[in-house]
């Protein structure tokens, strides 16, 4: 580490409260700290070594003091008396040591000025630091000066006891942990859940008080964050909804599911893996050799039937966990910014296991489509389509004309292509409600064989429970009933619309 990183890394903060102490305001030890730094990081550019790092740091701050002082208008004799006693002070190796200590206790104060909750700090801070009078605060804060004098007490116990003892920060401060998402419903304007649930912190907080209250200062503690910012995060995540309040406690507002749960349910699925994934694969061929028999067509695409299996076997798949989710699509909670969403946490989890598998359509209630969403091949389709480009979307797909310049963005997406006559979708188009009349039109063996699977496939997932589409998915790629070619594999795999 060189001498300017060992400054930053250790006297930085030193050099602001030194500067805190000299002028009483945050705005002007802003500024004479700044004024230090600049100085010794000049010098140490300049190739100076010195032999006592840290008392050439201390008269360096002190001098600069002198100047800054004087530009000031403060007494030029206090000055002279404050400089000539740091300057003995620091002449003198054992005074350094004593110091050194001082400074050491002024980062012990700051520290416990961080975990002390914020209306007593804001008197300590006020008296302490701005050397504020009792009836000062008294005025400021608009109580007694017998309550700002018994919390001046009580603070400085506090203090007392926090700087004799060795803080034990939480094991989130130092080896913090991820979680990973999944969301039903509709974002919020701003983004949300996404655009907060990703940052480290939060996630930290949302593992550390789930089905487990805790206080702004316990939670401030466990990720060794200053109480200040600590408060000012909970707040903001009780306004998004991802967090509420229970008296003066903070707990998550949503389901997080442990390593411990996932890894159970990971073993208790794999176990069912194959054999579900090979009745999934012999319910769609045998669907599809049925239909084919009636000369029914039931869904219509320019994709070929390697890339339509991608879409008939996840939406087969969530024709079945539909009935073992708790999830009711009506009760989505409204949330801030014009969300609807319901959010499911995990737990990060050190065993390997099948990527999952997202979903993604157009937040329109008046048109059903949809994109799968693979890993590996994420990024080949926008994350959603608006309104107008879901509205352009269903237009193409019964023949009306669409408005130009959504149907280009389609064109643009991959989901359509331009004709000699207009638009033509390049995604799997389904009539809704087909499936029921297919089933009906069907031969009596055929009805009878797919009964049989459906009911296999049901018993599997009745002793189970909910199965992610990723397992049978991933399964039905090792058995190669599932294919990918980087090449000919359609960018828009996975899409579908219902017309």
């Amino acid at each position: 580490m060189t001498l300017s990183e060992t400054y930053c890394a250790e006297y930085l903060e030193k050099v602001f409260y030194y500067a805190l102490k000299k002028t009483g305001n945050e705005t002007d030890a802003g500024d004479l700290a700044s004024d230090i730094s600049y100085e010794i990081l000049k010098s140490l550019s300049r190739g100076t070594q010195p032999v006592s790092f840290s008392g050439w740091v201390w008269k360096i701050a002190a001098n600069v003091y002198g100047r800054w002082a004087k530009k000031r208008w403060y007494s030029a004799e206090s000055d002279a008396a404050d400089i000539d006693a740091i300057t003995e002070l620091l002449a003198d190796e054992e005074n350094l040591e004593n110091a050194l200590v001082l400074q050491e206790d002024m980062m012990l104060m700051r520290r416990e000025l961080a975990f002390i909750r914020s209306d007593y700090r804001s008197i300590l801070v006020a008296h302490y630091l701005e050397d504020k009078s009792v009836s000062m605060i008294a005025r400021e804060f608009g109580i007694p000066p017998g309550t700002v004098k018994t919390k001046l007490i009580s603070s400085r116990k506090k203090l007392r006891e926090g700087m004799t003892m060795a803080r034990e920060f939480g094991k989130r401060s130092y080896n913090p942990e991820n979680v990973y998402y999944s969301m039903n419903g509709k974002e919020g304007d701003n983004g949300q859940p996404w655009s907060i649930v990703t940052h480290l912190m939060y996630q930290n907080i949302f593992l550390e008080v789930y089905e487990n209250p805790e206080t702004a200062e316990e939670l401030a503690l466990e990720l060794g964050i200053a109480l200040p910012y600590m408060e000012d995060e909970l707040e903001f995540l009780v306004r998004e909804q991802l967090l509420r309040k229970e008296g003066n406690k903070y707990v998550t507002n949503f389901r997080i599911i442990s390593r411990e749960e996932q890894l159970s349910r990971h073993n208790r699925i794999m176990a069912v893996q194959q054999e579900l994934a090979k009745l999934f694969e012999n319910l769609i061929d045998t669907w599809n050799a049925a239909c084919e028999k009636k000369g029914i067509r039931y869904y219509e695409s320019c994709q070929s039937w390697e890339d339509v299996k991608w879409t008939l076997l996840c939406n087969a798949i969530d024709q079945y966990i539909w009935d073992y989710s708790d999830y009711d699509g009506t009760k989505v909670p409204d949330r801030p910014n014009n969300g609807r969403w319901e959010l499911t946490g995990y737990e990060t989890a050190d065993f390997i296991r099948p990527k999952g598998i997202g979903m993604h359509g157009g937040f329109n209630e008046n048109v059903n489509n949809g994109q799968y969403k693979f890993y590996g091949w994420w990024d080949h389709t926008p994350q959603f389509l608006t309104y107008e480009e879901s509205n352009a979307m269903l237009a193409v797909a019964v023949g009306e004309e669409p408005n130009p310049e959504y149907a280009d963005k389609l064109v643009e997406y991959g989901y359509a292509v331009k004709t000699e006559t207009g638009y033509a979708l390049t995604v799997v188009i389904f009539e809704t409600g087909l499936t029921d009349r297919v089933f009906g039109r069907l031969e009596e063996a055929d009805q009878k064989n797919l009964r049989s699977i459906g009911e296999s496939i049901r018993s599997i997932m009745d002793n189970v429970g909910y199965i992610g589409r990723e397992y049978i998915f991933d399964r039905a790629m090792v058995d190669g009933w599932i294919r990918f070619d980087s090449e000919t594999t359609s960018k828009v795999v996975g899409a579908y619309i219902y017309r």
